[in-house]
């Protein structure tokens, strides 16, 4: 077989087996979304991210919903996200136990890795 076939194969396979974890990790979030966005809005009487995707149920919405909350909890450690969120907001989230956060911050990692993972082997069928 020629290498370019093998190696298009295996990132379709890969790109299908990272599609099926992203829905399995979105599925076993969903209770702790809904933990998340009720104990924010309950402590400061608001949401952080647009109202247009308030009640807004579905895969998108809700990823682009958690996309505040990874934005906090993985770029809180730079001076440049400090000056967006106010420090009580942060301080806030900090505080959340680890089931609040347990499946965002896996599937965010499982992302990032699968993204890498996907452009080394372009990269690798580009160089054959």
């Amino acid at each position: 077989m020629d290498g370019k076939l093998i190696f298009s194969v295996i990132i379709a396979i890969y790109i299908i087996f990272a599609i099926f974890r992203m829905v399995y990790y979105y599925f076993q979030d969903q209770d702790s979304a809904l933990l998340r966005e009720k104990s924010f809005f309950n402590k400061f009487g608001y949401v952080p991210y647009p109202k247009g995707l308030m009640g807004g149920a579905g895969f998108f919405t809700h990823e682009f919903r958690d996309t505040w909350f990874i934005f906090v909890l993985f770029l809180c450690k730079f001076n440049f996200a400090k000056k967006r969120v106010k420090k009580e907001e942060l301080d806030f989230i900090a505080s959340w136990p680890e089931s609040y956060t347990f499946y965002l911050k896996k599937k965010t990692k499982a992302g990032f890795f699968d993204f890498m993972i996907i452009i080394i082997l372009y990269a690798a069928l580009e160089i054959i």
